[in-house]
């Protein structure tokens, strides 16, 4: 059943939950086509400062990361865990759940438990689809999860009688962080009790893609150079935790 943040986040000091899909930039939909052909993934350099900032203000976070981004990067992901925080998954490839045939998708799960458990040497409990693509179409998922020990999910659909706990995403992320006023925003954590980015939206080298049309770039870069800042204002306004230690997982 769907998570209530604000009873779970009560019990544990009212820390407010801070998630990041750990994913290369390009990793997105609607921008795919305009891709060039050779790419920087700037994933390290747009990780480091953030973990940077989580360190100075003592926060923990769940970062849910792609099984690409760990076969690439598991020094990374080790340091990441090494610093308290957890690693949950974001499905192997970033591919929507839709587009993927339910072997593929137990194929590339089973993958992605496999490279968590080699990379910091426990399984991974929590699951957030690429886009927030789990919903009623793709419920089917939730059974495979379950089954391959996963705990929870986080996604924006409540499907009653999820076999996993529902760890709600609201819409206090993505491009409503960097377009609402930070003011605006500490309203909306208060009421939806989590956040989520992701760490090239927060990094002000992530290239930009020229070709793109302007409506579609406005939504991937719009105040992208402040955000890190603004990611700052609210570790100095409230705790954050990672979703495992605020609900006692």
């Amino acid at each position: 059943m769907l998570g209530d943040l604000a009873m779970f986040t009560s019990q544990k000091k009212n820390k407010i939950i801070l998630t990041f899909d750990l994913e290369f930039w390009y990793d997105t939909e609607f921008l795919k086509e305009y891709l060039p052909e050779s790419r920087q993934d700037c994933l390290v350099e747009s990780v480091l400062p953030v973990l940077n900032l989580l360190k100075k203000y003592n926060a923990q976070a769940t970062f849910f990361t792609t099984g690409k981004v760990m076969e690439k990067y598991p020094e990374l992901i080790k340091q990441i865990h090494s610093q308290g925080h957890e690693i949950a998954s974001h499905g192997y490839s970033h591919e929507f759940l839709g587009k993927l045939a339910k072997e593929k998708f137990v194929e590339e799960m089973k993958k992605c438990v496999e490279l968590t458990e080699k990379t910091i040497g426990e399984k991974p409990k929590g699951f957030r689809a690429p886009c927030f693509s789990l919903n009623k179409k793709t419920s089917w998922a939730l059974l495979i999860l379950a089954e391959l020990g996963f705990k929870y999910h986080s996604g924006r659909s409540s499907m009653p009688g999820s076999a996993l706990l529902e760890v709600p995403a609201g819409y206090s992320g993505g491009v409503y962080f960097r377009l609402l006023p930070v003011f605006f925003f500490k309203y909306l954590l208060k009421k939806q009790r989590i956040l989520y980015l992701h760490p090239h939206e927060l990094y002000k080298d992530t290239p930009i893609i020229e070709r793109a049309p302007g409506f579609k770039k406005f939504l991937k870069y719009y105040r992208v150079k402040d955000s890190l800042n603004k990611l700052e204002k609210l570790l100095q306004s409230f705790q954050f935790g990672s979703v495992e230690q605020v609900l006692g997982l």
